[in-house]
């Protein structure tokens, strides 16, 4: 979206230069052009939260830091999690992982994912750096 306002703005002050007079000496008529630009407006929702600056040994040990600065207790990996003991806790699953980059999606367990994180893997260990609610939910 920016960089379609870039190009919408650098298009009006190019064609603002381009005015001017034109090659005449002696008449010196002034070009005029009237522009008008319409931009549509999108609407994004992306939440950005972060776990605290220290990393963290795993990703899981990331997200139940994160699951639990949000209030909630953390059951661990959806799969291994029990009805028995589990209900109300929330999860994660992972998505994606190629040791530096993660995704993860997390939610109540024995329900639909709520959000979906992403984690780095960086110097300090593995951290939370974005979260953003699953769409449709």
């Amino acid at each position: 979206m920016r960089v379609r306002v870039l190009i919408a703005a650098l298009v009006i002050v190019l064609l603002a230069a381009c005015g001017g007079t034109d090659g005449d000496k002696h008449t010196k008529k002034k070009r005029s052009a009237t522009t008008t630009t319409t931009l549509a407006a999108a609407t994004t929702t992306t939440t950005t939260t972060t776990t605290p600056a220290v990393g963290f040994a795993t990703p899981e040990d990331a997200i139940r830091a994160y699951v639990e600065a949000q209030g909630n207790q953390y059951a661990g990996d959806c799969a291994g999690t029990d009805l028995e003991t589990d209900v109300g806790k929330w999860c994660s699953a992972v998505r994606a992982n190629d040791g530096t980059n993660a995704t993860y999606g997390i939610g109540p367990a024995f329900a639909e994912f709520a959000e979906e994180l992403t984690l780095v893997n960086g110097p300090g260990g593995w951290t939370v750096t974005s979260s953003a609610p699953v769409p449709g939910i």
